[in-house]
Formats: structure tokens, sequence, C-alpha cells
């Protein structure tokens, strides 16, 4: 009822796995900045607890910077990872990687998949740059 009446959830046909956390993200990302236009993008899990007030004082901020003409097209915030992390190959593990799906001896740093906020610009980046870099399923922070 809430689709139909606000056209506001986003339903996707994957199946519920940790491997399709990359392309959930992808297609959430894709979602808000092509389809919805919002202005930002916030991605976190269900499990991390966000301080909504804190997070509205940014947007307020940010919007006001955009309103003074300072260029925001690059916005990323996160936690951005001081180490080059490296993949777990233990075939037991939920976030095991193959060397298929990505041969290096360590991830480069990233920002942290707990939660992110971007602009839609930046956003609308990291969706046309999808069919360059390949896919690391399950893995969606090291990927994005």
């Amino acid at each position: 009822k809430e689709a139909k009446n606000h056209g506001d959830l986003l339903m996707i046909n994957l199946k519920e796995h940790h491997k399709s956390l990359t392309d959930k993200t992808l297609l959430g990302m894709y979602w808000a900045s092509q389809i919805c236009r919002s202005q930002f993008y916030y991605k976190g899990d269900d499990d991390v607890w966000v301080n909504k007030w804190r997070l509205f004082d940014l947007i307020i901020k940010l919007n006001v910077r955009i309103e003074s003409n300072i260029d925001l097209s690059s916005c990323w915030i996160g936690f951005v990872s001081s180490i080059n992390h490296v993949p777990i190959r233990n075939k037991k593990s939920k976030y095991y990687v193959s060397y298929e799906d990505f041969n290096g001896e360590r991830f480069p740093r990233f920002c942290s998949g707990f939660g992110y906020f971007m602009s839609r610009e930046t956003a609308s980046k990291v969706i046309t740059s999808v069919p360059y870099v390949k896919k690391i399923p399950g893995i969606d922070d090291v990927y994005i």
C-alpha cells in the first residue's frame, strides 16, 4: 500500500543473500540519483544507529553551501579505512572473496559500508563507472 500510495519504496527482484549486497546497494544508489533525484544519498546498514538530528544539521549546512555556489559535486562523507584490508579467502566465511572476484592481496582503502553520505552527482558518478569496474559480490563497501 505504501509503494502504491506514495511511490517511495524500492522493490527489487533479488535473492535475499549476503552476496546480493553489492547489487542492492547499486540499485538503491541508482534509484536515489536517477529516479528520485534527491540532492543527497545516504546508505547505512540496518544495524547501525544514526543521529538523525546531526544528519539533518549536516544536510542544512550542505544546502547552505550549495546556495552559496560552493561546489559539492564530489561530496562523499564517511569513514575511510586507514589500512588496506586483506580479503578473506576462507570459503566458510560469509565475507569470503575468491581470487576470481578480486585477485589482489589487499583491498584499496575504502569508505566503510556501515554508513556514508554523498551528493547526487557523486552517486551518479559511481553508477556511471559500474560497467568498467568488476563487481565484488557481498563486499559492497569495497566495491563502491
